[in-house]
């Protein structure tokens, strides 16, 4: 039997050495990405991206999880995904499922808050709430109707009157006296 000769291995050892390295210690440099909404509906299926809408929305929907979204106005939102933080100045209707995601609007005028360890901030005017799983938040300024289905969910509206029920245990409600 004869033995190989050693220089193509020392040649393999030295090129994986010099290869593997680098690549294990190279930075990954990935861009934001800008979403056009321009044409009415957007779908958001990327998971761990930053994502910038452009243009008003007619719906936008989220199917990502671990996803950063910034929009300036939608009609509809529907977030799927989990651990998603949304901005958006404006919005319609949401309709927040999955768990542990985040939203923060200046106005919204219904929500849907299907989900579990979520919240939700509107900074100015909320018209009607329905919260709905365990652990979730929500806080607005105003808002007309509350409805609270589930446990361990918090609610602080600051302004105006609120109507308000609630079903479940542990949750706990702050509102305006009416």
């Amino acid at each position: 039997m004869r033995p190989r000769p050693v220089s193509a291995l020392v040649a393999v050892v030295a090129l994986v050495g010099a290869t593997v390295p680098s690549l294990l210690l190279a930075p990954t440099a990935e861009a934001d990405v800008v979403l056009d909404c321009s044409a009415g509906a957007l779908t958001i299926d990327q998971s761990t991206e930053v994502v910038h809408v452009t243009g008003s929305c007619s719906t936008v929907t989220v199917l990502g999880s671990n996803t950063t979204v910034m929009l300036p106005r939608t009609d509809r939102l529907v977030v799927r995904g989990s651990n998603n933080t949304l901005t958006a100045s404006t919005v319609g209707t949401a309709r927040i499922g999955g768990a542990n995601n985040t939203l923060t609007t200046g106005r919204l005028v219904s929500l849907r808050l299907v989900s579990s360890n979520s919240a939700v901030k509107v900074r100015s005017k909320g018209g009607k709430a329905l919260v709905r799983g365990s652990n979730n938040l929500l806080r607005s300024a105003r808002l007309d109707v509350l409805r609270i289905v589930g446990a361990n969910n918090t609610a602080r509206v600051t302004k105006g009157p609120t109507k308000v029920r609630v079903r479940g245990a542990n949750n706990s409600v702050r509102v305006p006296r009416r």
